[in-house]
Formats: structure tokens, C-alpha cells, sequence
């Protein structure tokens, strides 16, 4: 692609959490250029029907972030923007079967808060909240 067109990005790799151990071994597979930005997802898990303690998770994504900044760092890829290109209060709808929480002003003022906390950490280059509108499971509602 980047001899077709040499102003292309290469956003790797989407992958499901931060955490998980074969980043490292995917980055140890890559060469300085091969990448230009790495992405992740992350979710805040759980399955609270408290809001407050909905609100209190909203700062785990910072992390998340610190440990992707962390695996670039080691893996030699210190100039790497990240992006949380998707994230979400939980890791399924399941655990919002009413959409109470996902569909309201609490998960506004939950995203809010997580850009608030992820943002000030100073390690996220972007965010992009996980499916705005489709239909079914989108965070506003038709």
C-alpha cells in the first residue's frame, strides 16, 4: 500500500485489550515503519447496576493506555501515537440488557469521564467510543 500511496497510514492492530501478551510478540514481529499508529480496544468490564459505581470505573482506561505505552515503549516503538479506537462501559451488551446505562445519561457522563481522566493521563493520541448509533446496540438512541 504505502508504494501505492506513500501518505497512507498503518494503524495496527485493534486489538481487544491492552493487556493481553500476544501485543508482545506482535510487535517483537514488526519493523521500525511498519506501523504508524497502534490501536486497541478496551472495555470497563463489570456488570455495576450501582451508577456510581459505573462513574468510579471510568478512570480504567487509563490503564489500558499505560500498558499499551508500555509495550510499545519495550518493543522500541517510543513515537507511536495510540488510539483507544474503541471502548465501551462494558465488555457486552449482555451486561446491559435494559440499555439502562449504555443508552442514557449515565453513559454520557461515563464517556465523559473517560476522556476526562485518559486524556489528562497524557498517553492517548485518540479515542473513538465504541458504536454510536447502528439500530440494536448503538449509545444513542433511534
Amino acid at each position: 500500500m504505502l508504494q501505492a500511496d506513500p501518505t497512507i497510514k498503518l494503524v495496527a492492530a485493534a486489538f481487544r485489550e491492552p493487556f493481553q501478551t500476544n501485543i508482545d510478540n506482535f510487535l517483537a514481529e514488526l519493523s521500525p515503519g511498519e506501523m504508524d499508529v497502534f490501536s486497541f480496544h478496551q472495555y470497563g468490564g463489570g456488570s455495576e447496576t450501582d451508577t456510581t459505581a459505573v462513574y468510579n470505573r471510568a478512570d480504567n482506561f487509563v490503564g489500558g493506555v499505560s500498558s499499551a505505552r508500555s509495550k510499545l515503549n519495550n518493543a522500541g516503538f517510543t513515537n507511536i501515537p495510540i488510539w483507544m479506537n474503541e471502548w465501551n462501559i462494558y465488555l457486552t451488551f449482555s451486561a446491559d440488557q435494559t440499555l439502562r446505562f449504555m443508552r442514557s445519561e449515565i453513559g454520557g457522563v461515563f464517556d465523559a469521564l473517560a476522556y476526562k481522566y485518559t486524556i489528562e493521563a497524557g498517553q492517548v493520541d485518540a479515542m473513538f467510543s465504541w458504536n454510536a448509533a447502528d439500530g440494536t446496540y448503538g449509545k444513542i438512541r433511534d
